[in-house]
């Protein structure tokens, strides 16, 4: 089913930029065995947005063919080793943390899941949801991240996961319209507001 391109530019310029930075996470993690070069520039181009801490990390695992926690305890709280060695398995740390990680992927998930739904006219491409999901949806991840930083309380890569894929997809259901409103109006000249959802 076709909509009109204007209305959805920024959603898929959006899409674009997700899909990207996945890409440049995991595409050098996996090839890290026969290519360390591309694997090491990943991690110095993500240092500055993350904290890359090991213990806080996935790594993946070429002899067991999976991804899973880099290490089994956290004795290496501030390691930010990038190749970690694992029940006599070698490792290779992905280049942000558990957290960001399931943030950036979600920010694609979310953002593939609303151009899908714009274009199944499920949803309206400038409609943006009411603010109190999008408080609701970061809420855990700030407990957790605030309680992790304030306490003696260490989280786990899974809640890490999930915290963030929530905020993540949660945040392109707003940068989405948002972005087609500022696109619209940049090259189509199209003087659209952003409104709720609810009043769509």
């Amino acid at each position: 089913m076709r909509i009109d391109k204007s209305k959805c530019l920024g959603c898929h310029l959006w899409c674009v930029i997700s899909v990207i930075i996945v890409i440049s996470i995991v595409v050098p993690t996996l090839l890290a065995p026969v290519n360390p070069k591309v694997f090491h520039l990943a991690h110095v181009l993500f240092s500055p947005t993350c904290h890359q801490l090991t213990s806080r990390s996935f790594c993946w695992f070429p002899g067991k063919k999976a991804v899973e926690d880099c290490i089994s305890n956290h004795t290496l709280p501030y390691s930010k080793a990038i190749v970690v060695m694992k029940e006599g398995y070698e490792g290779y740390k992905f280049p942000v943390c558990a957290r960001c990680f399931a943030i950036y992927l979600g920010l694609m998930v979310g953002a593939i899941a609303f151009l899908l739904l714009s274009y199944a006219k499920l949803l309206k491409p400038h409609a943006i949801p009411h603010i109190g999901v999008f408080l609701l949806a970061i809420l855990p991840l700030a407990i957790d991240g605030t309680t992790q930083l304030l306490t003696p309380y260490e989280s786990t890569n899974q809640i890490r996961l999930f915290t963030g894929l929530l905020a993540g997809i949660t945040t392109s259901f707003y940068a989405c319209p948002l972005f087609n409103t500022f696109l619209s109006r940049l090259f189509f000249k199209k003087q659209i507001k952003p409104h709720q959802s609810e009043n769509s």
